[in-house]
């Protein structure tokens, strides 16, 4: 499948396999910004303690809530963002986000969240293997 969306992208990518669930993600240079050079390993899932990210999107208000909640700026911080809410507030994390575009998949390995904004602007895919 990563193959198949690989116009959408591929400055960094990468899959990223744990328990019952397999993550991928093409990122364009676009999604990151001129922050990122070439020689950063992007992992498809963004690591936390727990959980594991691929996303795409803009937060509205993304700076100024990671500001209060001691996000601090630099590559990947929306990411890093949603990984703070998911792990502080579950699915309620999304009464905290302002006006927003975005797709993405949190897992922990064995449960997954996956969203996308009301209007479907960003792209989802998902499959399912063998149940």
């Amino acid at each position: 499948m990563l193959d198949r969306i690989a116009h959408r992208g591929r400055a960094w990518n990468g899959i990223h396999e744990q328990g019952r669930v397999i993550l991928a993600r093409n990122y364009g240079r676009a999604d990151v910004g001129s922050s990122v050079d070439d020689t950063v390993a992007t992992p498809a899932g963004l690591l936390s303690e727990t959980a594991k990210i691929c996303y795409d999107g803009e937060i509205g208000n993304g700076a100024d809530l990671a500001d209060d909640l001691g996000v601090t700026a630099g590559p990947w911080r929306e990411e890093r963002l949603l990984l703070h809410l998911y792990e502080s507030h579950g699915p309620d994390m999304f009464e905290r986000m302002g006006d927003a575009i975005f797709a993405f998949v949190i897992s922990d390995g064995e449960k997954l969240l996956a969203a996308r904004d009301v209007l479907g602007i960003k792209t989802l895919f998902y499959g399912r293997r063998n149940g």
